[in-house]
């Protein structure tokens, strides 16, 4: 191949990487704006009703985001990472929801170096309580394991939500997505029956 072929295709291979590059910054824009409308509605509420965890709610909503600035040029992070953030991003759900949600995880240690698209558990989490009646009647409880090899669920008990004008799917899309733009066909598997929703997700090689 001479060097004017080089050139090209070099340069071809840029704008491929600079393209996917930029819709990956798009899919993750999908994320944030309506994790940051849901909290800040609960941290009004709270304000309101003098809640006593109101200033806690607020101290790990400032490190959440602290944390999605920080990584918000990374494609993926491991599954170690993505738990620490879970941890603070649970305490938001709990703040909300109290004992009308529960959120098991069993991940073994073997598997906490492998990889997934970033934020994508806390998408998958904001899924479950925006699609699903959350209340002390109807509790939530929401359960992330090992299911095979290289691939972890969450899983949550059904009792959907039905809203008028709201739009449905749109995070899944966005994961599937992510996972296609990094080669991965089966990044995204899903089950749903009339009790139970689950979705299935590939750990990527770290």
């Amino acid at each position: 191949m001479n060097a004017k072929n080089q050139a090209v295709l070099l340069q071809n291979q840029m704008l491929k990487t600079e393209n996917i590059r930029a819709q990956f910054e798009i899919l993750k824009q999908q994320i944030s704006p309506h994790f940051l409308f849901n909290s800040l509605s609960s941290l009004r509420s709270m304000i309101r009703s003098s809640n006593k965890n109101a200033e806690n709610f607020l101290i790990k909503l400032s490190d959440i985001y602290r944390l999605l600035l920080a990584n918000k040029e990374i494609v993926t992070i491991t599954l170690r990472e993505e738990l620490e953030f879970i941890e603070n991003y649970s305490f938001l759900l709990f703040a909300r929801y109290e004992d009308m949600l529960r959120i098991d995880i069993e991940i073994p240690q073997d598997v906490l170096n492998f990889k997934i698209p970033t934020f994508t558990l806390q998408l998958l989490l904001e899924n479950c309580v925006k699609h699903n009646i959350v209340s002390k009647e109807n509790p939530l409880n929401i359960k992330i394991y090992e299911s095979g090899a290289k691939r972890i669920t969450i899983e949550n008990n059904l009792q959907q939500r039905i809203s008028i004008g709201e739009e449905s799917g749109i995070g899944l899309q966005n994961l599937t997505k992510r996972y296609d733009l990094l080669g991965v066909s089966d990044g995204v598997q899903i089950f749903s029956d009339e009790t139970v929703y689950r979705v299935n997700i590939k750990l990527l090689d770290s």
